[in-house]
């Protein structure tokens, strides 16, 4: 509602200014029409008094750099794609661990970057190692469409962007690049853990991770001769993680404005 109010002042002031223009506009044709030929008009000398102006509006919080920091960890329960593939997507699921810090940089636009790995069952629903390397940017749904609040208890955060892969650390090691994206759930302990829920709180965090055919060393597919053709699509983690994060001081936020 905040919001939408300050829109309207701006849309009114701005009207304003147009419609003012328009008049002076006008009053200097008049003025041109009744000076003599040949001659032209001084501009009038506006004295200190003409022309002063006063505005309100929101302002961006943008916190200091020390400020809003957080950790998280949690254990994370990861189903392989790709193709080609033996079996169903349950037959290559295995156990790996997330590892995740960040900053917010406002309540409603924040930063990301972790560790996500351990091992992965391939293809052949053998384990072979992995290590992804990420950094992504999160928003915050609620903050952004209802406003900031303290004490919401749930809130959801999209993220995306790029990760860099290792697979299969112990013999023929690949390196890559792929595309993390997912959605982080929060959940506020504020009113439920007394003197730790404001630094402590429990997240769900359901995850994909895309990288090229290469990630688990099969880059071809076999046809019913054993003769190798073209590996269709992207190989895929895809990951459901529970754990905490803690929040470092300062936390929170406060609210601003702008007087021009």
């Amino acid at each position: 509602m905040k919001k939408v109010v300050i829109f309207l002042f701006a849309l009114f002031s701005l009207s304003s200014y147009v419609f003012a223009q328009d008049e002076a506009s006008e009053t200097k044709e008049v003025s041109d029409q009744a000076a003599p030929a040949g001659e032209t008009e001084e501009p009038d000398q506006e004295g200190f008094k003409s022309n002063w102006f006063i505005g309100v509006g929101e302002g961006a919080v943008v916190n200091k750099f020390k400020d809003n920091w957080f950790v998280g960890i949690g254990p994370a329960y990861q189903l392989f794609s790709g193709t080609p593939s033996s079996g169903g997507m349950f037959d290559h699921a295995s156990v790996g661990l997330q590892l995740r810090g960040g900053k917010w940089m406002t309540p409603d636009f924040g930063f990301r970057f972790g560790f996500q790995g351990f091992s992965f069952k391939d293809y052949k629903k053998e384990s072979q190692s992995y290590l992804s390397l990420d950094a992504n940017m999160m928003v915050n749904v609620q903050n952004l469409f209802l406003g900031y609040s303290e004490n919401r208890f749930w809130s959801i955060d999209p993220y995306m962007g790029p990760t860099f892969l290792v697979s299969d650390f112990d013999k023929n090691t690949h390196y890559g690049f792929g595309l993390l994206g997912g959605l982080h759930n929060t959940f506020n302990m504020n009113n439920i853990i007394p003197y730790v829920g404001d630094k402590l709180y429990l997240y769900l965090d359901l995850s994909a991770i895309l990288s090229d055919k290469e990630f688990d060393h099969s880059e071809y597919e076999r046809d019913e001769k054993g003769k190798k053709v073209s590996s269709r699509g992207l190989d895929a983690i895809y990951s459901v993680s529970v754990g905490a994060v803690y929040r470092f001081p300062k936390r929170g936020w406060t609210s601003s404005f702008i007087m021009y």
